[in-house]
Parts: C-alpha cells; sequence; structure tokens
C-alpha cells in the first residue's frame, strides 16, 4: 500500500493515513470516506473530538446544559491530543421500513481513536485506546463502501441487486439479498476485510454483538443486539475472525465471546464459520499488512463451522496457570500416571521468561562472547512432602536468579554496558 500514500486527502494527517493505509492494508477510497482527523479548534478554543463524543441527551448536565466537573475531568485530556474518527455508517434497523430506493439512516455513532489515549482507571497499567460516544448505546461498524468493491462483494455472492436496491446502499443490498459476512474487531479490520472484498461487519468489542443486561443493568438472558440481529438470517455465512493472543486469560474472555455470540447466530439461523488467526500477527489487518491478502483468502478457506471450532478447540484451563504481577504465567503442566518425579497433584511448573528486547539480537553476541545464553533447566516436579505454595515460590526464586544471572552476562560486554531493565 506504499504506492497510495500520496493519494491522502487533506482531512487525514500523515500519521494516520499511514497507520490506516499501510498499516493495516486499507483502499485509499475506503479510508477516505470513513475516516477524518480531529483537531484542537483555537476559534472555539476546545477540540472537535467533544461535538462527536458529546451529544447524547442522555449525559448529565449542569442547568445552563454545560457538562458537569466530573464529566468534564475524566475527558479533558482530549484538549491536548489530536486523533482519528471512523463513522458506524448506516442503521440497519431502518430497512425495514424503507421505500423503494430510499436510503437509510445514518447513525451519529463511532469510534475516536487519540494519539495519546487516557489511562483505564479499572485496569492499572493500561489506557482506553478507542472512546465511543458518552452515555450512547453501543453499535457497529457497516462502513462505506465504494461501488466498485460493493459491485465485487455482489459478483462474488452471485447477487445481483436492483437499481433500486443499490440506491439504498451497500449494506441494505447485504441484509436483503443474504449476502456473506465477517465480523470482526473494530472499525480498521472492518475497512480491511472490505477491500478485500468481502462484506464486513466491525464490533466495538468481542462482546459488542450481545446484551446480557438490560437498560437498568440488571442481568437478562442474552441476545443479540438488534443491529446484529438484522444480519443473523435463515441460512447466511456469518464468518467471525477475532484477534489472536497468546495471554491464557483474553483466550479464555475472547473465547467465551465468540461461542456467546456464535451460539446466538446459529440460534436464529445462521450458518456460522471461525476464521482463526495462526498469529503472531494480532488482527486480520495486521496479518494482512504483514503478509498480503493470499495468507488470508487461505485463512479464509480454512474456516470451520462453529460447531467443529468448539469441538476441537476447549479453552484453557485458567486453574492450570499462575499469573505474576510481571505479566508472566506459570503453567502447572500435568503428568501422565505413568511417569515419575512425585509431582503434587500430578503437576510440575513451567516457567514462561520475558522476551529479551530487539536490541539484543544474535548481532550482539559476535561482540560479546558471555552473552550468549544456555537454556534454563526445566523445573523438578514438586515434592509430595512440601505444600505447593512453598515449591511454586522456591521455583520462581531458582528460575529468576538464573535468569537474572544469564542476563547480566548477556549485557556486560566488553566493549559497551546495555542498560536492560527486567
Amino acid at each position: 500500500m506504499d504506492e497510495f500514500v500520496n493519494l491522502r486527502p487533506n482531512h487525514i494527517e500523515p500519521k494516520h493515513w499511514h497507520e490506516l493505509v499501510v498499516d493495516s492494508a486499507i483502499h485509499p477510497i475506503i479510508a477516505s470516506a470513513n475516516f477524518k482527523s480531529l483537531y484542537y479548534d483555537s476559534i472555539e478554543q476546545c477540540h472537535e473530538s467533544w461535538e462527536y463524543l458529546m451529544y447524547s441527551d442522555q449525559i448529565e448536565r449542569k442547568n445552563a446544559g454545560r457538562l458537569t466537573d466530573k464529566t468534564l475531568q475524566v475527558y479533558a485530556y482530549l484538549d491536548s491530543t489530536d486523533g482519528w474518527w471512523c463513522n458506524g455508517g448506516v442503521d440497519p434497523r431502518t430497512f425495514l421500513d424503507l421505500l423503494p430506493g430510499e436510503q437509510p439512516k445514518q447513525k451519529l455513532w463511532g469510534c475516536y481513536k487519540p494519539d495519546f489515549p487516557r489511562p483505564d482507571v479499572q485496569k492499572p497499567g493500561k489506557f482506553i485506546k478507542y472512546e465511543h460516544p458518552y452515555k450512547d448505546e453501543l453499535s457497529i461498524f457497516l462502513l462505506e463502501v465504494p461501488k466498485d468493491i460493493a459491485e465485487f462483494i455482489y459478483s462474488k455472492a452471485g447477487v445481483n441487486p436492483s437499481a433500486t436496491d443499490r440506491q439504498s446502499g451497500f449494506w441494505y443490498s447485504v441484509w436483503k439479498h443474504n449476502i456473506p459476512v465477517t465480523i470482526v474487531e473494530g472499525a480498521k479490520k472492518a475497512a480491511s476485510v472490505l477491500t478485500q472484498g468481502d462484506a464486513a461487519i466491525g464490533l466495538p468489542g468481542v462482546n459488542a454483538a450481545y446484551r446480557s443486561k438490560d437498560d437498568q443493568g440488571n442481568p437478562i438472558e442474552s441476545q443479540l443486539r438488534s443491529e446484529i440481529a438484522m444480519f443473523s438470517t435463515n441460512g447466511r455465512e456469518i464468518r467471525i475472525c477475532f484477534d489472536h493472543d497468546s495471554k491464557s486469560k483474553t483466550q479464555v474472555n475472547v473465547g467465551k465471546a465468540l461461542i456467546k455470540t456464535s451460539q446466538l447466530l446459529v440460534n436464529h439461523g445462521a450458518a456460522v464459520k471461525i476464521i482463526t488467526l495462526p498469529g503472531p500477527e494480532k488482527g486480520v489487518d495486521d496479518l494482512i499488512a504483514a503478509l498480503g491478502a493470499a495468507v488470508y483468502e487461505k485463512l479464509k478457506a480454512l474456516a470451520v463451522s462453529f460447531e467443529d471450532w468448539q469441538q476441537n478447540n476447549p479453552l484453557p484451563d485458567l486453574r492450570q496457570f499462575i499469573f505474576l504481577k510481571n505479566g508472566q504465567e506459570l503453567k502447572l503442566k500435568s503428568m501422565g500416571s505413568g511417569e515419575s518425579g512425585g509431582s503434587v497433584g500430578g503437576s510440575e511448573i513451567l516457567l514462561t521468561t520475558p522476551t529479551l528486547p530487539e536490541s539484543l539480537t544474535t548481532s550482539d553476541e559476535s561482540r560479546c562472547p558471555e552473552a550468549s545464553l544456555t537454556p534454563l533447566r526445566p523445573l523438578s516436579p514438586l515434592s509430595h512432602t512440601r505444600p505447593l505454595y512453598a515449591a511454586i515460590i522456591k521455583s520462581i526464586r531458582i528460575q529468576q536468579a538464573l535468569l537474572t544471572q544469564q542476563i547480566t552476562l548477556f549485557c556486560h560486554s566488553r566493549s559497551s554496558i546495555i542498560r536492560y531493565k527486567c
């Protein structure tokens, strides 16, 4: 996509254009039609993002209409950073009442990605990467699709919408003619998959396809959100392509959301297939940008039914993991009944060590013979006579001491001292 860098429109900043077109492999016309950079307005003395995020009539305000001090305090950071905005697109719930050739309603909803996000007070050390309109119900991304790509998608699906269907828009035709759709996480991934010629719906989060609480926050039986339900028609093929993640906790959370979403879609009559990303690229847009469209097409061809996926992909058992504050995971590896070692509870500890920085590569070994790391010894199985907790702590300390010693040898070369923060 590097050849498209010079096609950047004025309403998108160069760094945002590079993120969208190069890093996420989004077609320039799709990027231009759906994304825009937002700035601080020196005349109004506030950032444009306030207008996009603070329109809901559910927002608490003072008598004069001014936002409350609490809201202003939380979002004050908006004035100090720019970012990009993506429109949510059309509201599919209006399709049923359209007259021939009439256009569906456009939503105000969308997402804003600040260049410098605010910290997440619920998750220390994490940041809120995307902002959605405050006090407005979550929605989905049905992005604007240029005519040529729309015609390609119609052709792949073997449908020929009428002239009036086309006048009502791409997503109306997708809905009416049961065209297959792919569900992904976020606007960028939806735009990237649309670029490949597949109708893609973006969710603002893996749990956003369904509701488990009512408007008052009371638990209810899980049900599809009304916008997604519009596309869960009988016999429609719906592919789900969520992000790849190596962390067991995230795998469990994403897996549960995928299972719940898939089951609800199946209950509505949809034929659900799962596209599995192999990693290390996290999202489908990262994969396409790094490896090309052909790799995505191969993974799509390998998609399996939800039933087969669920049968062959059990979720990690978090009871077999110990999670450390530094992000490491300790896995208790189960041992067969015929294996020796005298382990407690039939388990042994495997320590996941941190990855060395990219700057400390094999090229440094030629300058520093001491830097060649030897493999860590596997931990001995836990003794039957020791308490499990004490054995775990002792094993961790042994491995940490070995790791510290090896990193010290690595970092202190004869010619220079490399600072490494564990």
